[in-house]
């Protein structure tokens, strides 16, 4: 019985043993790779594709580099169920965003930074409907917008060009109801 237990110990550091040879082989071939890559290992200097995509070992797309039709690049970071968690894209005209989703693939941060150098951050709820938006317009004035369950604007703070603080609220439908702001 002793012999049965030593045995199936000494099975089982040898099969550590081998799953650390194996990552340290994982390692190393990554390092080869990215030394391919670099141009540092001899090899091309350029690698060209459409598409790039990095596989785990089990086979599922973790990473997808693309460009598509109309000339956004984008880097999107999979889960291993398949789900796009992480977005990451420049279009043509220079809008770069930052994007976090939900396993069911709806969007909850985004961070956006448009071709006019106007940066915004945005939340979403479980049903993908913008709740918080905080960013800076295109004439340089800071905002904050909270929206109700159905995506409305229902209440904003901003301060003008001028350095006036100012809070709005909104009807339902949108509309300004209430403006306070310094005199």
């Amino acid at each position: 019985m002793e012999r049965t237990t030593a045995l199936e110990e000494r099975l089982a550091g040898v099969e550590r043993a081998l799953a650390r040879w194996r990552r340290a082989a994982a390692g190393a071939a990554a390092l080869a790779l990215a030394l391919v890559l670099s141009g540092q290992g001899g090899g091309p200097t350029t690698v060209a594709a459409e598409r790039f995509v990095l596989k785990d070992e089990g086979g599922r797309e973790r990473l997808v580099m693309s460009v598509d039709g109309e000339g956004t690049a984008t880097l999107a970071l999979r889960d291993e169920a398949g789900h796009e968690r992480v977005g990451v894209s420049l279009d043509r005209g220079g809008t770069a965003g930052f994007t976090l989703l939900a396993a069911d693939g709806g969007a909850r941060a985004g961070l956006v930074l448009t071709s006019d150098g106007s940066p915004a951050i945005g939340l979403h709820d479980a049903q993908g409907r913008s709740v918080l938006a905080i960013g800076v317009n295109d004439q340089g004035v800071p905002f904050i917008g909270i929206n109700d369950p159905r995506g409305v604007t229902r209440g904003a703070w901003a301060v003008g060009a001028d350095g006036k603080a100012q809070l709005v609220f909104f009807d339902a439908q949108g509309h300004v109801r209430r403006r306070i702001g310094e005199d």
